[in-house]
């Protein structure tokens, strides 16, 4: 880093006192570790090493519904693989002048048209997903049946989904669950190799004491360790809501079977899969409704 002169240099050790200083005393209200996180992220940004591996960034553009396709998502992002009903998508303003994701959610057959996206990334045995989210308030959970995926989640190799029982993947992904008394739960959905609660379909880990808000953002980050080695169950996940810790689980063994490539089992994609359902019109929203998505970022 060039510094200009001895004020300048002064100036930028004074931030970095301030900013960690202000970090210390927020180890009150947050854990350990992600004090640790975050003091690492601030290190890199101010002396010009980004931890951040890869975002999904959203322009500031005018791209309204029916008008964001693949290649308008690729001139974002290049590292897009595909993209299922986009039209449903559109760019809206976020908090503090951002832009995000706009969704709006269809009723189908099936519970709400599915929006699915699979971005390219750099294979790593641990990311950590970060992203904010947003229920706007006509958000209806489901008619009978209140279960549905969100946002961003994590995968590699053949990244099952949708009731495959292919061992040489893995994938997790956000839920939510109504819990029946006008109240909705959020969950790691997980398709590990080593999955037992609802086979062929994956595992439901509710993260405890949050209840999803409609009408207020709120931040989720996923971490996941991919186990070391096929035969191996060392892999890892935990969950913060808001900076607090919420979820954590051990002895995963994610992936069983090598991919075609014979290699060891990595994270090498970023899921978008946002829907309600569900086989059936019990899974559908009363009606078209709406929520948004921040800027998803995965750091090592």
């Amino acid at each position: 880093m060039k510094r200009g002169s001895l004020a300048a240099l002064s100036g930028i050790c004074a931030l970095v006192l301030t900013l960690t200083t202000a970090l210390v005393f927020s180890s009150v209200a947050h854990s350990k570790e992600r004090n640790e996180l975050s003091f690492y992220w601030l290190w890199h940004q101010i002396f010009g090493h980004n931890t951040e591996a890869m975002c999904v960034s959203i322009p500031k553009i005018y791209a309204p519904f029916d008008t964001v396709s693949l290649n308008k998502i690729r001139e974002w992002n290049e590292s897009i693989q595909y993209v299922i009903n986009s039209q449903n998508l559109s760019v809206a303003d976020g908090p503090n002048g951002s832009s995000v994701l706009r969704q709006r959610f269809v009723p189908s057959g099936s519970g709400s048209e599915r929006v699915i996206a699979a971005f390219e990334v750099e294979p790593r045995d641990t990311y950590e997903l970060r992203q904010s989210i947003f229920f706007e308030n006509d958000f209806h959970w489901g008619i009978n049946a209140q279960s549905g995926k969100f946002g961003y989640g994590i995968a590699g190799g053949s990244a099952p989904t949708g009731g495959s029982l292919d061992l040489n993947g893995f994938s997790a992904r956000l839920a939510w669950y109504g819990r029946g008394d006008g109240t909705v739960s959020a969950a790691l959905y997980v398709y590990s190799a080593d999955r037992t609660q609802n086979r062929p379909y994956g595992d439901k880990f509710e993260i405890p004491d949050f209840s999803i808000p409609k009408g207020e953002w709120f931040d989720v980050a996923v971490r996941v360790k991919v186990n070391s080695a096929v035969e191996k169950n060392d892999g890892s996940f935990s969950v913060w809501i808001n900076d607090e810790l919420k979820l954590e689980k051990t002895n995963i063994q994610w992936q069983s079977q090598a991919g075609s490539d014979g290699q060891n089992p990595s994270i090498d994609r970023l899921l978008f899969s946002s829907f309600h359902g569900g086989n059936s019109t019990a899974w559908s929203p009363s009606g078209t409704v709406h929520a948004r998505f921040g800027s998803a970022c995965l750091h090592d």
